[in-house]
């Protein structure tokens, strides 16, 4: 689910005027769709228009480049290589599109599933998934991409949006702030669920026919967006053989990119996770990081003792 707040924009929701601006926004009886599941022109109650072809060929390489990206990432986590990958597989055509929308000046506030939004906007294929491999708060730096860093509880990243839409506004600048939010953040499922559905698990640790079954899943697979518009694209004469050939060996290209450098071990420095949190450090995450700067020094120690004895154990050597 996305939110746009733009300077011109309240941030307060509680009025009247707010009230009547949201029940506006409600999901019509009638679901909204372009292309429907068979990659025909959907009939919806909206009056919607496609975009042009041009438009509509780069939405599709995005997708399939996200979606090629989004399993590859699945299966690192499954090889050890990433702590935890939240899959966006179902929700391609949500965070592309929605990414593509924003201009330079824009920024993009994702949350953690929000991985092929924030790949969509610019930001290399590693550093997008550094979070997610447990080696930095954040891969990449938010100033030059406009990509605020991948928001792990829910809902927080609203609150720095408003901040960002409340400062240029009173800068005056024309400046866009996005919001990706997913139904545990707007505590109403029915919500996020009408606009767009994760095939996948809620991440690789869970075991999703607990809540929710494989018809479900099967159900919504009809709908993937990405073999939406690729057939609605070659009925249109858009897309032949040698494009989409192409473009799945582009997103290969990709995929071998991300396998071969995230295969790469890094030693981070421990101490780095105490660096960006505050502007100035709390008398609290001083203290903090002294403790473990001190325990990492003394198991260093142990270790250089152990090493020791077993050499002197294994005597000289000829």
């Amino acid at each position: 689910m996305t939110s746009l707040l733009h300077p011109g924009e309240t941030a307060a929701r509680g009025t009247a005027a707010g009230t009547t601006a949201a029940a506006g926004l409600l999901p019509t009886s009638e679901p909204l769709q372009l292309i429907d599941p068979a990659g025909r022109d959907g009939a919806n109650p909206g009056g919607l228009a496609l975009p042009g072809p041009d438009v509509l060929l780069g939405l599709y390489r995005r997708m399939v480049l996200g979606r090629r990206f989004d399993t590859q990432s699945t299966a690192l986590t499954k090889q050890g290589r990433l702590a935890v990958y939240p899959s966006s597989r179902g929700q391609d055509a949500c965070q592309v599109g929605a990414a593509l929308a924003l201009r330079e000046q824009d920024w993009l506030f994702p949350t953690y599933r929000d991985s092929v939004a924030v790949l969509t906007r610019g930001v290399p294929a590693v550093e997008t998934l550094t979070l997610l491999r447990g080696d930095w708060h954040c891969g990449y730096d938010p100033y030059e991409h406009r990509v605020a860093p991948q928001c792990t509880p829910l809902a927080t990243n609203t609150l720095h949006a408003v901040g960002l839409a409340r400062a240029a506004r009173l800068r005056k600048q024309d400046q866009v702030a996005l919001v990706l939010l997913g139904d545990g953040a707007t505590s109403e499922g029915d919500t996020h669920e009408a606009l767009t559905y994760r095939i996948e698990a809620h991440t690789n640790a869970d075991d999703a026919t607990r809540y929710r079954s494989s018809d479900e899943v099967q159900a919504w697979l009809a709908r993937d967006p990405v073999a939406r518009l690729e057939a609605y694209l070659r009925e249109a004469h858009l897309l032949d053989e040698a494009a989409a050939a192409a473009l799945a060996a582009e997103a290969e290209q990709l995929a071998d990119d991300v396998r071969r450098e995230m295969n790469t071990d890094v030693r981070p420095d421990p101490a780095e996770l105490f660096e960006h949190v505050y502007a100035r450090p709390t008398a609290s995450l001083i203290r903090q990081r002294d403790a473990l700067l001190a325990e990492l020094a003394e198991a260093d120690l142990a270790e250089a003792d152990l090493a020791q004895a077993e050499l002197a154990e294994a005597g000289p050597t000829r």
